[in-house]
């Protein structure tokens, strides 16, 4: 048993021996925190008509990437801070405040201070961060405050942006970087002589109005964003390196910069879509204009035709893959291999798309969306192994930075037929959160405010620029009640995992709705059913009608998933107790709340929606796993999360709701790490609309139907889905032993309801 040791933001504790009290602690220090004070500050920024700006400061740990053994809590409440800010900004656009997130690092701070006195640190960051360094909060962090505090961020809402150089990137672990060409005598970039944070390097910076010296090399310049990138850059100082095909368009663009500014602008003649040695020896020509190249802009890029898939030729999804995402590749390949060889701090910054973020898929786009989700791939994988076993990115003492920039709507040659469009103005108005027109965005500042400066030295962060351009076309077929994917029919065949005989299922919430239906499923499949919920009248009616059919295969436990803690273990000795084992707890008890503002919400419902959907599930885990683990006998916690948890159909109104639902998905991960060790699989299964006492209003709605046909791509008919087997077939999955390798997963069943981005507003 894991011993508790001390830290500032909580005790070490495997989610096993976790108290209440510091859950709680947690819980309501940084996340309902935060929410109280962003609420009535928001309210005086709104009554006071002010331009406003949040940022919440959140964690590493809370992005999916970095999860902490023995901070279950503070991982979940930080999760939570995350969606809590995009909701936020969700809702607070229509008064331009502005929301996002920072999630630092590896900083020196009161929580992290113990943990800087580690004698293991030095080795664990040589080993796990790419760029090998510490954070120091100035200007690794202040500088992006500023940056979210200036105007010239007005167009920045609903980020998450990532300051850990590198440390979160997928693969940046010790288990898999030693498996690498390591050097092991490779430094830590974070001694005296060579930190960061160097004031002889970062004294004198005032970011982003002053880049003198820096020769910055912008493909795609003849036109569009790669134009104002040249021009912007030009007055703040930089030599620039045009690359384009087309030289004419070039060499006026460098006619203009060096009249105004002497002789700081030179036309390359690059065409990324060309074979290998061809981009070498033009990106060699480009080095030697000035001898140097200190940033790379990856701006080149063609959108191609909208065509369906099905039609989408060949030839059409090269020339969109070799341009976007091969070219990218090797334009930089070639740039980085002479920073490397001249010793160089470099930046490269690769100019992606919302279509990339999972958030934006466009009907027709198919070719451009994969190659722009490569680039992102692209960005990120280099950092994390290309530059620890030096072969192309880093040596022992420079700092190299590849990021990426995903832009919404701006105006370009890529985006020339869509502000054609009569009907831009409106979807803008109804899909955009901070209310901005159907205009193009504005590349200075909006974009060019975050090039090239050395204040980002510590930040390697994808930013999602989330202004949604989706192309919905109303008159698609639409399926009927005879094709309905539960179609009788076509599924009486099919009964996946039918036999789970002597399984011992525990549900919460199991009076009504999905919680129910997974009870009588699984008693037909054999198992024994614990039925847990407040209810105890619907709990005895729904456990007679399984026993009538299946003898004696339920029993029912009263449990409220609210109560605390010591309640909640005398529920659930209770339910273990009545078939001597627990081999599978479905977590499925949950309220929605009101639909209220983040203004008007009240502290109370916070608290009620926190403690049912979060702290309660919570406890009835840790409890049963206690029991599973005292018993040697492994089993299935199966957590019933929501696809508004999932930050693709954040729901207004729903603040509390979406918070707690992302922290159950945290709590997933997080316990499927801490209780692998005891054969202990963690899932959650995130459905869209199903049937419930949650979705009871909803479905009632009159323009369900036609918002369904809009935005749902599997077609699936405005009524809810069907429990049984679109939910069921997975839960009896998850139970049968054949599952036994899935631990930590996310599942998502809802016919392909989060995959568009448009949000629920803006179809109703």
């Amino acid at each position: 048993m894991r011993p508790q040791v001390k830290e500032p933001f909580g005790s070490v504790s495997s989610p096993l021996e976790l108290s209440e009290k510091e859950w709680d602690s947690t819980m309501r220090t940084n996340l309902t925190g935060t929410w109280l004070v962003s609420k009535y500050v928001c309210k005086y920024m709104r009554d006071a008509n002010i331009r406003g700006s949040i940022i919440n400061i959140s964690s590493t740990v809370a992005v999916e990437r970095v999860y902490q053994p023995g901070a279950l809590a503070y991982a979940s409440s930080k999760s939570g801070v995350v969606t809590l800010s995009k909701v936020m900004s969700m809702e607070f656009g229509m008064y331009k405040i502005r929301v996002n997130s920072i999630n630092p690092g590896l900083f020196k701070s009161e929580i992290t201070e113990g943990l800087m006195k580690k004698p293991w640190l030095n080795n664990y960051c040589r080993r796990t961060i790419p760029l090998r360094t510490t954070g120091t909060t100035d200007p690794a962090l202040t500088s992006l405050v500023r940056y979210l505090i200036h105007d010239s961020s007005e167009y920045v809402t609903g980020n998450t942006f990532i300051v850990d150089a590198g440390h979160s990137l997928p693969g940046s672990s010790a288990q898999t970087l030693h498996l690498l060409s390591f050097p092991p005598d490779l430094p830590l970039l974070s001694s005296k002589s060579q930190t960061m944070a160097d004031q002889t390097v970062f004294s004198n910076l005032v970011p982003w109005d002053e880049l003198s010296g820096k020769v910055v090399m912008v493909t795609g310049a003849s036109s569009g964003i790669g134009w104002e990138f040249c021009i912007n850059l030009a007055k703040a100082g930089c030599k620039i390196v045009a690359a384009a095909r087309r030289v004419d368009r070039l060499v006026s663009l460098c006619d203009k910069i060096n009249g105004a500014n002497n002789v700081v602008a030179t036309a390359v003649e690059l065409d990324v879509a060309a074979k290998g040695p061809a981009i070498e020896a033009a990106v060699k020509k480009a080095w030697d204009a000035f001898g140097r190249i200190d940033c790379l802009i990856n701006n080149a890029g063609v959108r191609g035709t909208v065509t369906s898939p099905l039609e989408l030729s060949e030839k059409e999804w090269d020339s969109t893959m070799r341009t976007n995402l091969t070219g990218t590749w090797l334009v930089s390949k070639y740039v980085c291999k002479h920073m490397r060889d001249a010793n160089i701090r470099g930046s490269v910054i690769n100019i992606s798309s919302t279509v990339a973020v999972d958030r934006v898929y466009q009907p027709g786009a198919l070719a451009y969306a994969s190659s722009k989700s490569g680039v992102v791939t692209l960005t990120k994988i280099p950092m994390m192994s290309f530059i620890v076993v030096n072969v192309f990115f880093l040596n022992s003492c420079d700092l190299n930075r590849v990021n990426s920039i995903n832009p919404g709507m701006f105006k370009s040659e890529i985006t020339e037929g869509l502000w054609k469009k009569p009907g831009l103005y409106n979807y803008g108005r109804r899909t955009v959160p901070l209310q901005i027109p159907g205009t193009p965005g504005t590349t200075d500042p909006a974009l060019t405010s975050l090039l090239v400066s050395s204040n980002s030295a510590y930040l390697i962060f994808p930013l999602f620029h989330e202004i949604h351009q989706t192309v919905t076309t109303a008159d698609l077929p639409f399926s009927s009640k005879s094709q309905t994917m539960a179609d009788e029919t076509a599924l009486s065949k099919l009964v996946p995992w039918d036999e789970l005989s002597g399984k011992v299922v525990m549900v919460t919430g199991a009076s009504s709705g999905i919680g129910r239906e997974f009870c009588l499923d699984l008693a037909k499949a054999g198992c024994k059913i614990v039925a847990a919920a407040r209810r105890v009248d619907r709990l005895l009616s729904l456990c007679d009608e399984i026993n009538r059919a299946e003898n004696v295969g339920a029993v029912a436990v009263e449990l409220d998933v609210a109560a605390k803690g010591p309640a909640i273990e005398a529920s659930v000795k209770k339910a273990w107790d009545a078939f001597g084992r627990i081999d599978c707890l479905i977590n499925n008890a949950g309220v929605r709340g009101s639909v209220s503002s983040p203004l008007e919400l009240s502290e109370e419902e916070w608290e009620s929606t926190m403690r049912t959907n979060l702290t309660g599930t919570w406890l009835v885990s840790k409890y049963v796993c206690k029991h599973m683990r005292d018993a040697k006998i492994g089993g299935s916690i199966i957590n019933i999360a929501s696809s508004v948890a999932l930050g693709r159909v954040y729901q207004p109104g729903a603040l509390a709701y979406s918070s707690s639902k992302t922290g159950v998905v945290t709590l997933t991960k997080v316990m499927a790490m801490e209780l692998g060790m005891y054969n202990i699989r963690v899932n959650s299964i995130n459905p869209g609309l199903f049937k419930s006492e949650i979705t009871e209003g909803l479905l009632k709605y009159p323009g369900l139907y036609t918002y369904g046909r809009k935005t749902i791509p599997l077609k699936i008919p405005g009524t809810p889905g069907t429990t049984d087997p679109a939910l069921t077939s997975l839960v009896r999955y998850l139970i049968h032993d054949s599952s036994q390798y899935i631990s930590g997963n996310t599942f998502i069943v809802d016919a392909g309801h989060t995959l568009p981005g448009i949000p629920i507003f803006s179809s109703l």
